[in-house]
């Protein structure tokens, strides 16, 4: 996971719970890609078509690429830094079972992959992942971490307006656009 900005805006985590999500979970495996399979479970769209979307220079989506995606698709997403999770109170915990969290983790030296990690179930390739427990994220670390939301997910509980919507997260400074 990035450090971020020592100056990186509070982030009212609570605007982004997502508890209609439901995960697209087909299992017609006409990808190449993991990333691929991510974005589908995420966004309905067919896995397939959403690798015609890889830029032509990559093998495998880049984070940058893989939040372009979501943002031309009318997502929200916020990469959770070190900095940004922690600038709360030590007793809080920021992240909860609700909010989709997809992470691009390292398996071994030469190997990375997408997953979602929603309501306490972890997603690879459109299946729930078997052998995730509590060592986990030790044993095989986030390199990225990305919150993503969109209105339509959001329950009867959740903020009537929203009032800040990210249009982009720039890797290079992690610095945070708002439109109100």
């Amino acid at each position: 996971m990035i450090t971020g900005s020592l100056y990186s805006p509070s982030i009212r985590w609570e605007e982004y719970l997502c508890p209609k999500f439901k995960p697209y979970l087909n299992d017609q495996h006409k990808w190449k890609s993991c990333g691929s399979a991510t974005l589908s479970l995420i966004t309905r769209q067919k896995a397939h078509l959403i690798e015609k979307k890889l830029p032509k220079s990559q093998r495998h989506w880049s984070t940058l690429a893989f939040k372009r995606y979501l943002l031309s698709q009318g997502y929200t997403t916020i990469e959770v830094t070190k900095r940004n999770i922690t600038n709360t109170y030590w007793k809080h915990y920021p992240l909860q079972p609700n909010h989709i969290v997809v992470m691009n983790i390292q398996l071994n030296t030469l190997e990375a992959s997408w997953y979602v990690l929603y309501q306490n179930t972890l997603y690879h390739n459109m299946d729930e992942e078997e052998d995730f427990d509590s060592l986990f994220f030790l044993n095989k670390p986030p390199q990225n971490v990305i919150v993503v939301y969109h209105p339509k997910w959001r329950g009867k509980h959740a903020f009537k307006k929203d009032v800040y919507k990210t249009t982009l997260i720039c890797p290079a400074n992690h610095t945070i656009k708002y439109q109100s």
